[in-house]
């Protein structure tokens, strides 16, 4: 019998059993694998609300037989900053990808850092997300269904 296993399970199984990730933000943004920046016109706390919507629909939280994962954030309103992180406890506190988002009067700054390989096809959507409410969980704008007359 072979069984079929998704992609994303076994994803999340690797996850879950490796705890291949860093302890936290501070030691994510020393050693990341890749990191992605972007300047944008749209205001912080939009960038924020966007991906963080996305980042819910599409990456979620889980609960596995022996872990946690879920997606922490954070509104600064009085220093124009938000954080998003994704976050996973098993034996340790792992952080595998954390956005730094602060705006300024003219234009917003988006950081955002990954620790694990895996997580490249996150890091590549998050411009996309954030810039883009009507973006699907490929990083692309959703095409209007065509009418049938």
């Amino acid at each position: 019998m072979v069984m079929k296993v998704a992609p994303s399970c076994a994803l999340a199984a690797l996850l879950a059993l490796g705890g291949c990730a860093a302890a936290s933000v501070k030691d994510l943004k020393a050693d990341p694998a890749a990191t992605i920046q972007f300047d944008s016109q749209l205001n912080y706390q939009r960038l924020y609300k966007n991906l963080l919507a996305k980042f819910n629909e599409c990456v979620g939280s889980s609960t596995f037989i022996l872990s946690n994962a879920r997606v922490e954030h954070a509104l600064y309103s009085d220093l124009h900053e938000a954080d998003i992180s994704y976050v996973m406890d098993n034996m340790n506190h792992n952080v595998y990808y954390h956005a730094d988002i602060v705006g300024n009067k003219e234009t917003s700054h988006v950081t955002a850092y990954i620790y694990f390989g895996a997580w490249k096809r996150v890091l590549d959507k998050t411009q996309a997300w954030a810039e883009d409410e009507t973006s699907t969980c490929n990083g692309s704008a959703e095409t209007p269904a065509k009418s049938s007359s």
